[in-house]
């Protein structure tokens, strides 16, 4: 299922407990409809907590002709890695099912990681799980077939949901088990 790390691909681990209640002391709660894009390609400094619902990572985004990177499930930030970075990045992200949304001022997480050092060490191993995922579906999108991709994807969304399937499915011949 995997190729490097020990993440699954396209689906980011659940966020730590210490930001889930930074981000309700500090987060507004919004509603928003399907199709919403809540931070567009190269916008900055936009920091969101997946409430429920279910939102996409797309990469230089067109409108008819996106290209996905990661499904972004309930209890995952959006955006803490340009809040971080101060950089910007080609990511649209869109709410692909109706969501609840807590926005945080971005400034809530630099602070608390100046604050705490136990605190920003867990963030970034945390930042770190991210992108070993996104690695993880790069790796899987260039080196398996295209119904692979979406086994793998599946067993993906099984296991986060915390089913184990019950047959092995076929993978690509360059994956590790966990």
């Amino acid at each position: 299922m995997r190729h490097i790390f020990h993440q699954m691909p396209w689906i980011y681990p659940k966020d730590i407990v210490e930001l889930r209640e930074l981000y309700q002391r500090h987060g507004t709660l919004d509603h928003y409809k399907k199709g919403t894009i809540i931070k567009g390609r190269g916008e900055s400094q936009r920091l969101f907590y997946l409430v429920n619902g279910l939102c996409m990572y797309y990469a230089n985004y067109v409108e008819n002709n996106p290209m996905s990177f990661s499904l972004v499930l309930p209890e995952r930030t959006m955006g803490d890695i340009t809040c971080i970075t101060k950089q910007h990045v080609n990511v649209t992200t869109i709410v692909i099912r109706d969501a609840d949304i807590l926005v945080v001022p971005p400034d809530i997480l630099l602070d608390a990681m100046r604050q705490d050092a136990e605190l920003a060490i867990k963030i970034c191993r945390h930042v770190v799980a991210k992108q070993e995922s996104s690695l993880e579906a790069v790796i899987t999108n260039t080196s398996c077939e295209p119904t692979q991709r979406l086994q793998i994807l599946l067993k993906s969304m099984l296991l986060e949901g915390g089913i184990e399937p019950k047959n092995r499915l076929v993978y690509c011949a360059a994956d590790v088990d966990p």
